[in-house]
C-alpha cells in the first residue's frame, strides 16, 4: 500500500468515526429531524473529496503507467539501435586506408586516370553510409538520441550528402577520360581522401553513442 493511500484511509476512518459518533450522540439525544439531515452538507463535502481522490489518484496511476509503458519503448528502440553498431565499425575499417591509398596516387603533378576499382571504392563508400544511416532501427531512435549524437547524426547525413556528389563526379570524370585535366583528377581525389577523414572519428564516435544509448534513457 502507498503512503498516499494509507493516509486516506486513515483520514476516511476519522471521519467517519466523527460522522458516526456525532449520529449516535443524536440518537441519543432525540434530535427532531435525525442526524443525517443535521449532517448531510458535511457528508456530502466529505464523499466530494474521496471521490476527488479516486479521481487524482488514478489520473497518477495513468500517467506513471504511461510513463513506464513510454520509458520501455525508448528502452527497446535504444537495444535495436545498439545492434548495429558493429556495422559502422566495420565500415570505419574496410575503408580505413583508402584516404592514404588516394593521396599516394593521385596527390602528384601527373595523376593516372582513376582504376575502375578505385571508383568501385567510391562508389562503394557512399553505398555503406547510405545503407547504414537508412537502417529502421537508425530512423525509429532518432526522437531519443542525445543532443550530442543527434548533431553527429546530422554531420554524418551531410557526409553521405557529399559522398553521393564525389560518387557522380568519379563517374563523370571516368566516362569522359581523355578530356578531364589532371588538376581535376587530383582535386577529385583528395576530396575523396579529405571526406574519408573527416568522417572516420565521426563514425566511430556514433558507432560507441549507439552502444551507450540504452543507458541514456531515463
Amino acid at each position: 500500500m502507498e503512503r498516499s493511500e494509507a493516509w486516506f484511509i486513515a483520514i476516511v476512518a476519522a471521519v467517519m468515526g466523527f460522522i458516526l459518533g456525532s449520529a449516535w450522540s443524536d440518537v441519543t439525544h432525540h434530535s427532531s429531524k435525525g442526524w443525517l439531515y443535521d449532517y448531510q452538507t458535511l457528508i456530502a463535502g466529505f464523499a466530494a473529496v474521496a471521490a476527488g481522490f479516486v479521481t487524482v489518484n488514478a489520473m497518477t496511476k495513468s500517467d506513471e503507467r504511461q510513463k513506464e509503458l513510454t520509458l520501455r519503448g525508448a528502452k527497446l528502440l535504444a537495444m535495436r539501435a545498439a545492434v548495429v553498431s558493429r556495422y559502422f565499425y566495420n565500415l570505419i575499417v574496410e575503408f580505413s586506408d583508402s584516404s592514404k591509398v588516394f593521396r599516394d596516387r593521385y596527390d602528384v603533378p601527373s595523376p593516372p586516370m582513376f582504376s575502375a576499382q578505385d571508383v568501385a571504392k567510391v562508389r562503394a563508400f557512399q553505398s555503406r553510409l547510405t545503407t547504414g544511416l537508412s537502417f529502421e532501427s537508425i530512423a525509429s531512435a532518432v526522437p531519443i538520441f542525445p543532443p550530442t549524437m543527434a548533431a553527429r547524426y546530422e554531420i554524418l547525413k551531410s557526409v553521405k550528402e557529399k559522398s553521393d556528389i564525389l560518387t557522380k563526379l568519379f563517374e563523370s570524370i571516368i566516362k569522359t577520360k581523355a578530356t578531364v585535366p589532371a588538376e581535376a583528377i587530383k582535386k577529385a581525389a583528395i576530396n575523396f581522401a579529405e571526406t574519408i577523414e573527416f568522417s572516420a572519428p565521426h563514425i566511430t564516435l556514433f558507432a560507441k553513442d549507439l552502444e551507450q544509448l540504452e543507458s541514456s534513457v531515463k
